[in-house]
């Protein structure tokens, strides 16, 4: 998937676990930095793009797009084995930051496994095999050679993108209204 759908991905569930969150502890800070930490670690693994693509002069189109998914930021044993090394010792508040960051770097694995791309190293370090559906990837690498990342753009395939970051967009309007409307209340 593209940044603008991890991120709206990211901001769905980092709503609904930032609203666990401050209910649970009483406390609409801890529940504002939980959605940030879940969009944050939503988009955190394509960080590696950035060294990918130095590597690649910034020419990342087709399998060379789908290539930094064998990075070690596209491992989830590395966050959830951190995220457990950080639990023993956090306190309540920071064991929710630590939960959101979990949530929204698993969330990342799962849709680039879903429709571009190669897969995600999910068995790592046991084996490099990168595990996917990789709908696009299959159905048209054939068809349009390494150039299927700018052809899957024009796609009917990604409206399924379109589709998470209009229910996002749709959803932060309608928190932003609801806080607009208790704000005005209060006052």
């Amino acid at each position: 998937m593209l940044t603008p759908t991890h991120l709206a991905a990211g901001y769905l569930l980092g709503e609904r676990l930032a609203s666990a969150a401050a209910r649970s502890e009483h406390n609409d800070v801890l529940g504002r930095r939980v959605l940030l930490f879940t969009m944050l670690f939503a988009i955190a693994p394509d960080l590696d793009l950035l060294w990918f693509g130095v590597q690649h002069h910034w020419t990342i189109t087709g399998d060379s797009a789908g290539a930094h998914h064998a990075y070690l930021t596209h491992v989830p044993l590395i966050y959830i084995l951190g995220a457990a090394f950080l639990w023993l010792g956090a306190s309540k508040f920071y064991r929710w930051l630590i939960a959101a960051s979990l949530v929204g770097a698993i969330s990342h694995m799962l849709l680039d496994s879903i429709l571009i791309g190669w897969g995600i190293p999910w068995l790592y370090p046991f084996s490099n095999r990168l595990i996917g559906w990789n709908i696009v990837t299959r159905l048209y690498r054939s068809e349009w050679g390494d150039h299927w990342l700018s052809h899957y753009l024009v796609s009917p395939f990604i409206l399924v993108e379109y589709a998470f970051i209009a229910v996002a967009l749709f959803r932060w309007q309608k928190v932003r209204k609801n806080v607009k409307h208790e704000h005005e209340t209060i006052v």
